[in-house]
């Protein structure tokens, strides 16, 4: 960990270790703009959950989670559901419309296909997505009402990489929070070292199936999170309501007393 004013925690620190998940890892430590720390132990953020060996299991239950949010649409968790954690509350909070994951997220579809026009330009997809989810943030809406309930007080979050829908739910909690910009995004981009070794090894399957260059480049970026994907997130935050304490109060229903219940909650 730095001292001073930084608030960026090495990733050594920040990974839970739980065998058979992917880019699990505690949002504690960050240091809010008062000077307070996100207590560690208690918000945590992953992909998807389906791959949990009997070890895994063990080191899960451990955690002492209350709840599972799970981001995921209908099809992905009928093609991967999460197993049953004792003593855990399961909570399935769409972040995207069931048509929207059709479009073209979804891996399978595409290399089943073998067209991936749908792409569009590097990063251009994820980008897109991102401003949606903040026009349509009920799912993160529901996130934030949760975590005021007991029963919910400490709690992972979840998609299927653990990057988009997981991530910009990390972003917008730590934000309500009080985390800086800068630092929410450290974390964001974390995702890229945590998914390094999975990402590598779909991408050398994927040069046997894709051919085309330009292709080859906008499915990484489908893999990758970039700076201007939740930078998209922030502009449209600002851009519809004003600032994103704005959009924390108005988008998501989160009145100043909520907002310091948590704060006062989850910092320390």
């Amino acid at each position: 960990m730095k001292d001073g004013s930084s608030a960026t925690i090495t990733t050594a620190v920040r990974e839970v270790d739980v065998d058979g998940i992917v880019n699990f890892r505690d949002l504690g430590g960050y240091q809010t703009k008062d000077g307070r720390h996100v207590k560690w132990g208690k918000l945590f953020r992953s992909g998807e959950l389906a791959g949990l060996t009997e070890q895994g299991k063990q080191q899960f239950e451990a955690l002492g989670l209350n709840t599972i949010v799970d981001y995921r649409t209908n099809s992905e968790v009928q093609a991967k559901p999460d197993p049953a954690i004792e003593g855990t509350n399961y909570v399935r909070v769409p972040a995207m419309k069931e048509q929207e994951e059709s479009n073209g997220t979804d891996l399978n579809k595409l290399i089943a296909t073998g067209d991936f026009s749908v792409l569009g330009k590097p990063g251009e997809m994820l980008i897109q997505a991102n401003k949606d989810l903040v026009k349509a943030p009920e799912a993160y809406s529901k996130l934030l009402e949760m975590l005021n309930d007991p029963a919910h007080a400490k709690l992972v979050q979840h998609c299927t990489a653990g990057k988009d829908r997981a991530g910009l739910g990390s972003a917008i909690l730590l934000l309500t929070l009080g985390v800086p910009e800068k630092t929410v995004m450290e974390d964001y981009l974390l995702s890229n070292v945590y998914r390094a070794e999975a990402n590598e090894q779909t991408i050398e399957a994927m040069k046997k199936v894709i051919k085309d260059e330009q292709a080859l480049e906008s499915f990484k970026a489908l893999l990758d999170v970039r700076p201007e994907y939740v930078q998209a997130a922030f502009d449209t935050m600002k851009e519809e309501f004003g600032s994103i304490d704005a959009f924390i109060e108005k988008g998501l229903g989160v009145t100043p007393q909520e907002r310091a219940a948590l704060q006062a909650k989850y910092l320390e």
